[in-house]
Formats: C-alpha cells, sequence, structure tokens
C-alpha cells in the first residue's frame, strides 16, 4: 500500500536550495528526482587544484573535447599534446615487464628502435620513426637532459622503471615547445610520487653471472614526500669483452604549498662496461667508464587561472673510452676523456578557460665540454680527476635561448593547438620552428588528428670535432631541418583501445657519417642534401581482465627512406633505420597467483654494414625474440622467473656488435606497506 500510495503522488523535481530552515522537511512524503546535483558538484570542481594524483599533477581545468572530463595535468607531459603518435607506459606496467632500465623500458614501446650495444641497458642508441640517436630529445619531468657530446650518452640517465610514474614517448617533432634536439621524437620521463609509505626490495639473478639488486623507500607525511633508492648490478658477459658493473642512486623530495608545489631530485649513476667492437670493428677489445649525475629543483603555482613554473637542471657526465682495454700498441697516445655540463632552466606562464589555453615560456641552455680531442684548443690545460699523465686540452661551450608561444582552443569536438618558438644559439645564430596540431572527437570513442610541424637539431661535439684513427669530425656541419605531415585516429573502449598513424618527414642536411670512397676506411660526417621518410603505425589492446586473460597487445610500424639511394655513399646511422618492427605481448592470469606474459618482437632493418671479416657490404638479419617472464604473486613477496629470447636466435642491431642468445634469470622482490 506505501508503494502504490507513493506512486500515485506527483513526483517533485529539485531545482535550487530554498535556504529557508526545516525546508527539507517538505519533500516528506514525496519522491524527488535530484536530477541537477551531479552537474551542481561539477560545477563546483571547476578551478580547484589537487596533488592527491600519482603523477603529481599541478593544474585542473576542463577540457572541452573529452566531454565533462575533470583531469589535473601538468604542462611537462607529453600527453597534452593532441597527436595521434603520443604513447605512454605507467609505472606499474613497467614493473610487470621486469625491465631494469630507461633503455629496457623504451623497448617495450611500439614502434621505437633501441639499438643495443649491449644489454640490460649498459648502451643503446634510441630511434624514433626512422631518426637517429642524435634526433631524439630527452626529458625528465620536463627538463631536457639531453647529452650535447654524443647521443650515445643521452640514455645514459639515473632513474629505474621502479621510480617512474610514467615514461612517455612523442613520435614526431617538438621543437616548438622544446627547442633544439626533438627532430624526430621525444621521450619524457616523470618520476613517482609517493601517495604512501613503503618500502621494496628486489634482487635478480641469472645465466653470465648477473646480479641486479633494487633498494628503495618511499614516506610520505602530510604535504612533504620522500622517494630514495639504491641499485646495482653486475655480470660477467655473454661473450668476450662484454662484463659490465653499474650503480645508481636517486633521493627525491616534493613538497605541496598552498598555491604551489616544490619539487627537488638528485640522481647518480656509473657504469664500467666491456665495449667489445662498440664503435670500431678495426680495434674491437674496447672499454668503456660512464658517470651521469642529475640535479633538478622546479617550482609551480597557480592563482585562479594562471599558472607558472620556473624549473632548473643541471647533469654532469664524465666519460673514458679505451680503445684498448688490454695490450696497447705503442703508437696508441691514450685514453679518451670527456667531462660535459649542461645547465637549462625553464621559466613558463600560462592562462587557462574553458575554451582556451595560452603559454610563453621561456628555455635557457648552456653546454660546455672539457676533452683530450672534442672542442677546440683550450688556451690552458685542465687536469683530469683521478688520472694522471693526460690532461684536458680541447674546450668547448654553447649558450641556446629559446622563446616559445603556444595557443590552444577547445571548440566543442574540436582542439587546436598551434605555435611557435625563435632561438637564438651562439654557434648558429637564429632558428625558427612553428607548427599546428588539430584533434577532432568523431564519438565519445573515436579521435581523429591531424598536424604539421618543424624541427631542427644542432650538431653534437662528436659530429663536429671527434677525430680517431677510423672517424674525423666536421666543423663546417649545418644543422638538420625537417617538417613533418600526420594523422591519425584513436579509438578506446573499455575493452578495445586502437591507433593509426601515418607521417609524411621532410628531411635537409641531415647529419651523418660517411664513406667518402669505397676503399675509404676513415668515416667522416657530412651532411646528406635531403632525406624524405614515410611510414604508418597501428597498435591495439584488448583488455578484457577476464580470470585467464588479462590483456592482449600488438603493433606494427613501418618506415622508409625515400630517396635514400640519392644520398652520399655510405651511412654509419641515418640510413640504418627500422624497416618494419612487430611486437606483441600478453598478460595471463593463469591462476589467482600466477601470471604469464609472454612477449615477441620482429624487426628488419634497413641499410648495410661492411662486415669487419670479409670486407663486404652485409644486410642487416632479420631479429626475431620471443621472451616469457612469469611470476607468482604472494603476500607481499613476488617470485619470477625469466627466459628471454628463448629461441637463442643471433641478432644484431649494429653492424658486427652481436646481442646475447637465450638468457635465463631468476628473482624475488619485497614490498612492504605501512
Amino acid at each position: 500500500m506505501v508503494i502504490l500510495y507513493l506512486f500515485a503522488k506527483q513526483i517533485a523535481c529539485f531545482k535550487h536550495w530554498l535556504g529557508t530552515q526545516l525546508s527539507v522537511f517538505s519533500s516528506i512524503g514525496h519522491l524527488v528526482r535530484i536530477g541537477v546535483l551531479p552537474l551542481a558538484y561539477v560545477m563546483l570542481s571547476f578551478g580547484q587544484h589537487a596533488f592527491a594524483q600519482a603523477d603529481s599533477v599541478l593544474r585542473t581545468y576542463h577540457e572541452e573535447i573529452d566531454s565533462v572530463l575533470i583531469e589535473t595535468v601538468r604542462q611537462q607531459a607529453l600527453s597534452l599534446i593532441p597527436r595521434a603518435s603520443v604513447q605512454r607506459l605507467t609505472g606499474d606496467q613497467l614493473l610487470k615487464t621486469g625491465v631494469t632500465s630507461v633503455q629496457q623500458a623504451l623497448d617495450v614501446l611500439p614502434g621505437v628502435d633501441v639499438r643495443q650495444r649491449g644489454p640490460l641497458g649498459i648502451q643503446a642508441d634510441l630511434g624514433i620513426r626512422g631518426g637517429s640517436f642524435d634526433q631524439v630529445l630527452i626529458l625528465i619531468d620536463g627538463l631536457d637532459v639531453t647529452d650535447a657530446q654524443t647521443g650515445h650518452h643521452s640514455l645514459a640517465l639515473p632513474l629505474r622503471p621502479e621510480a617512474m610514474n610514467r615514461l612517455e614517448l612523442l613520435s614526431g617533432p617538438g621543437a616548438r615547445m622544446y627547442g633544439s634536439g626533438a627532430y624526430s621524437g621525444a621521450i619524457n620521463i616523470i618520476p613517482r610520487r609517493p601517495d604512501s609509505t613503503h618500502f621494496l626490495l628486489s634482487t635478480k639473478f641469472g645465466q653470465y653471472g648477473l646480479k641486479d639488486l633494487f633498494a628503495g623507500v618511499a614516506h610520505r607525511l602530510g604535504r612533504v614526500s620522500f622517494t630514495g633508492y639504491a641499485a646495482g648490478s653486475s655480470s660477467d658477459g655473454y661473450t668476450t669483452n662484454t662484463d659490465h658493473v653499474a650503480y645508481n642512486g636517486y633521493i627525491a623530495t616534493q613538497i605541496e604549498l598552498p598555491r604551489g608545489q616544490l619539487r627537488l631530485q638528485l640522481a647518480h649513476l656509473g657504469k664500467a662496461f666491456g665495449a667489445q667492437a662498440y664503435y670500431s670493428p678495426k680495434y674491437p677489445d674496447q672499454f668503456e667508464t660512464v658517470k651521469t649525475s642529475i640535479a633538478t629543483l622546479a617550482y609551480q603555482g597557480y592563482y585562479q587561472r594562471w599558472e607558472w613554473e620556473a624549473s632548473f637542471a643541471y647533469r654532469h657526465l664524465t666519460d673514458c673510452f679505451e680503445l684498448f682495454r688490454h695490450n696497447a700498441p705503442t703508437w696508441y697516445k691514450g685514453h679518451n676523456y670527456h667531462q660535459t655540463q649542461l645547465v637549462t632552466g625553464r621559466g613558463r606562464i600560462a592562462y587557462s578557460t574553458r575554451l582556451s589555453r595560452t603559454q610563453l615560456a621561456v628555455i635557457g641552455r648552456y653546454d660546455d665540454i672539457w676533452s683530450t680531442n672534442l672542442g677546440k684548443k683550450a688556451s690552458t690545460s685542465r687536469a683530469i680527476l683521478g688520472v694522471s699523465g693526460q690532461r684536458y686540452t680541447q674546450h668547448g661551450t654553447r649558450l641556446n635561448m629559446t622563446a616559445t608561444l603556444e595557443q590552444t582552443l577547445y571548440l566543442n569536438a574540436f582542439t587546436i593547438n598551434f605555435g611557435a618558438m625563435t632561438s637564438h644559439n651562439s654557434a648558429y645564430k637564429w632558428v625558427y620552428a612553428y607548427g599546428a596540431d588539430l584533434s577532432y572527437r568523431i564519438s565519445p570513442i573515436l579521435k581523429a588528428m591531424l598536424s604539421a610541424n618543424s624541427a631542427y637539431r644542432l650538431p653534437t661535439f662528436t659530429d663536429l670535432y671527434y677525430n680517431s684513427p677510423t672517424r674525423v669530425g666536421n666543423e663546417k656541419l649545418r644543422p638538420e631541418n625537417a617538417f613533418t605531415f600526420e594523422g591519425g585516429l584513436n579509438m578506446q573502449t573499455n575493452l578495445l583501445r586502437a591507433a593509426f598513424t601515418g607521417f609524411y618527414r621532410v628531411g635537409r642536411d641531415i647529419i651523418d657519417w660517411i664513406q667518402p670512397t669505397p676503399s675509404s676506411t676513415v668515416w667522416e660526417a657530412q651532411n646528406h642534401e635531403n632525406l624524405n621518410t614515410v611510414g604508418v603505425e597501428f597498435a591495439a589492446g584488448i583488455y578484457p581482465h577476464t580470470r585467464f586473460l588479462a590483456n592482449v597487445e600488438l603493433a606494427y610500424a613501418y618506415c622508409k627512406h625515400l630517396n635514400a639511394k640519392n644520398t652520399q655513399r655510405g651511412s654509419s646511422y641515418a640510413l640504418d633505420n627500422l624497416l618494419h618492427l612487430f611486437t606483441f605481448r600478453a598478460e595471463i592470469p593463469c591462476t589467482r597467483w600466477v601470471s604469464f606474459f609472454p612477449a615477441l618482437r620482429y624487426s628488419k632493418r634497413a641499410g648495410v654494414y661492411t662486415s669487419f671479416e670479409t670486407g663486404m657490404a652485409t644486410n642487416y638479419p632479420d631479429n626475431l625474440s620471443i621472451d616469457l617472464r612469469a611470476t607468482a604473486h604472494l603476500p607481499a613477496v613476488e617470485l619470477f622467473v625469466e627466459a628471454s629470447n628463448i629461441l637463442d636466435a643471433k641478432r644484431v642491431d649494429i653492424g658486427d656488435v652481436p646481442l646475447p642468445g637465450r638468457w635465463l634469470s631468476c628473482g624475488v622482490t619485497y614490498r612492504m606497506n605501512w
């Protein structure tokens, strides 16, 4: 009877608060439809600021294109760019893969060319969309820490995946936002900010004397958080002269202020490794020692619709390269020693509304190098710390100042982003970059994107000055320039995610190491007049999260240089791009406690290399690698077993530098929360 009585009554619609005393009693005995309350709560949330997100994003705003989406964002995030070619991996995803270095983490992303000389992150070159290792910008928390000596050291970063909140990849130019270096793409590493207190201990042991140890602690107390870890690894090597020892440490703190945030990071990495034929097969018994220290300090603040940032980074790198690890000939003058210092700063101010966002940024970067063979002859020499008998005699500096202006418009289903930058370099004077990105949400699950952007890259100190029995630099090199067009579609549902992208890049004055004549044994740094590149990328994933299948992901990338035959003879890097790349990964929870993670990677590389044994031009072999990781989840403990390259296939990323065959390892991870 009560139910019939209620349905017979007229349903009242709540519209606004009456503000009178005891007005709530007016609803007794009536059905009340509170249809506008959720909307009111959404409106009240506009303009609020939150720091509870794991990625410590700073500014909250309403992005119209994503319907009623309230998301905290930070300008450093590459994912703000409305392109089809921005990918991201969360820290939890990286931990599941079991990777222990930035190089290995990047190898998980589809379409990325990580050319390894040494495994386990010891030495690798990063290429994106057919670009070389010098054409990728490296960012930590949005700050440029790319190495100016050579891209071979750009991934020598003292950050382990255990301390990453997420890893972002921009495939395509980013010069108009970040300046020189983002020619073919950029990566942005965002460290983890703890939202609780915990301790993590991980150990790994494997074939070839592999040992890896990680110990980290995170603590949060009110508005202050702290993260710190220490790690080390070593191995005897999988073949002659491939042993390694590495260690790194990290400390970071974050303070949440009433209207802002202050962050400080300090990190150090040291590694020494046998570099068998890494840079020259003519003298294979090479050895290298690299040490990197990085410090960053950033303050971000906001007031109403305004936000601002002041951030600074310092990177110090020392490198000792030994062409002969043992039994050096009498003509050998000694090892190559290099010391580079980078000081960079970024000032930014932005104004946001529901329909637009305007940002102005100023970026300064100062590079300094002391070396035994890079740079110009110094007026005075400098001592090499810990080395007697040799001194730094060469010196070089650069100062680069950049101003950028970005405008974003949110117009119903459209997001339009356009901007430009101007940069003055002490060696190359004025350089400009510009571009625009357009995103259109076709439906709640489907988005289309178009973009056109220019980019440039300055020569490294190695390109300009390196001199050895097999390589000669060129002080007359011109900066590289490119203009890239791309378009794509993104689809995302709870079950399925898919993305398709196509691009065309027009490149000019591409820097490469060229073999001047067929019989020449000395390679010279020169500019290719032009090099145009076309490619497509496809990625898809299914995420049913059922008892026996959590997810399946696959990706394919195709990239081809259209006019490579018209370039000068030979190529050390620019023409050796990945022509085809296919990757497959899955997570299979067999039981409540046991999961399997199979992975497959197939690649076919363009270009050739000159075999040291035969002296003939040799095509790169197709690379196929199948890996498997099994984990057992127990309370606070995870046991794992890994098998990389199960088929023991022969693989080569760099000519005459073979990668390891089958490699078995196992370990345990312990996590304690309190």
